[in-house]
């Protein structure tokens, strides 16, 4: 549930409002609390069909690549040394990863595309375009740090 809950302020703090979310069926998102979160903020919960994994085909898919990409890509010697491989490569699925869903574009150039025309422009810049700022050690050029703009 707190993921749930700073998902969605993350979402709104880049302009995108969530107005539903689709979940399976599982224990967690049939309790009061998960309720409780979405009605307070006003967004409708749809659910998959039971044991129909088709229906949330874009989180299915999402899963079956991190596995093929990331998790099992290499073998590593330590359950902390894949999720410190996680975060590279998620950044650079959701920012430089071409999906065909979105007509070849990467994730993240559709909150960018948005985002862009309604930021508030630095005061020591005239450039109205939103930027990412490298990560610490990173050896990708553009890495959002902690999904924040720069």
């Amino acid at each position: 549930m707190a993921f749930t809950g700073r998902a969605i302020d993350w979402f709104a703090s880049h302009g995108v409002s969530v107005e539903r979310i689709m979940t399976d069926n599982g224990s967690a998102y049939r309790s009061h609390a998960y309720r409780d979160l979405l009605r307070g903020r006003s967004i409708s919960h749809k659910r998959t069909r039971p044991y129909t994994p088709r229906t949330n085909g874009k989180a299915e898919r999402f899963i079956q690549t991190s596995l093929r990409e990331w998790a099992y890509a290499q073998p590593f010697e330590t359950s902390a040394d894949r999720a410190q491989a996680m975060l590279p490569w998620l950044t650079d699925y959701n920012t430089n990863q071409p999906h065909s869903a979105l007509g070849g574009k990467a994730p993240l150039s559709r909150v960018i595309r948005r985002t862009a025309s309604t930021a508030p422009i630095a005061s020591d810049t005239a450039d109205p375009q939103p930027r990412f700022v490298a990560w610490p050690g990173s050896s990708l050029a553009q890495r959002p740090p902690q999904a924040a703009w720069a």
